[in-house]
């Protein structure tokens, strides 16, 4: 219904928690995925700003961007 507001209220026992051990940066900096992630994200956040990018890169064979976007995805596939 136009105009009307949708209020969510949190319980504070399902609100999310950061990690007791500190930062999720320290916690993953030495993972060999997250630079691949790190790419793979900005792929598709630069899709979100340019709906031409993805095909770009793939018809131009981007290597920095194409190698990481193959890479990630065998990796969900095999999950």
């Amino acid at each position: 219904v136009k105009g009307e507001a949708t209020i969510v209220e949190v319980i504070e026992e399902n609100r999310p928690k950061p990690p007791a051990g500190g930062r999720l940066e320290l916690q993953y900096e030495d993972d060999p995925l997250v630079e691949q992630f790190n790419i793979y994200l900005q792929v598709f956040l630069s899709q979100a700003l340019e709906p031409t990018f993805l095909s770009a890169i793939l018809e131009t064979n981007e290597k920095f961007y194409v190698d990481v976007l193959n890479q990630i995805d065998g990796l969900i596939q095999a999950k």
